[in-house]
């Protein structure tokens, strides 16, 4: 899967369901293998990743995710 680009980042912000859905998967599997390396609970990494995204979704209008 390819990283996604600025279109997508844009739609992402404002609110694009299928932005969302993108975002959210590509970088998924990348953020929990770090967090499993750390903590070594895949289900709590999966939780955490869950939680940091939807953090990062109510703030996507502010954030610099380029």
């Amino acid at each position: 899967m390819e990283q996604p680009d600025k279109k997508v980042m844009d739609g992402f912000r404002n609110g694009d369901k299928k932005a969302f859905e993108e975002i959210y998967q590509y970088y998924r599997i990348p953020v929990i293998r770090f967090s499993v390396s750390i903590i070594k609970d895949e289900q709590e990494a999966e939780n955490i990743y869950h939680e940091v995204f939807m953090k990062i979704l109510k703030r996507r209008k502010t954030s610099n995710l380029n």
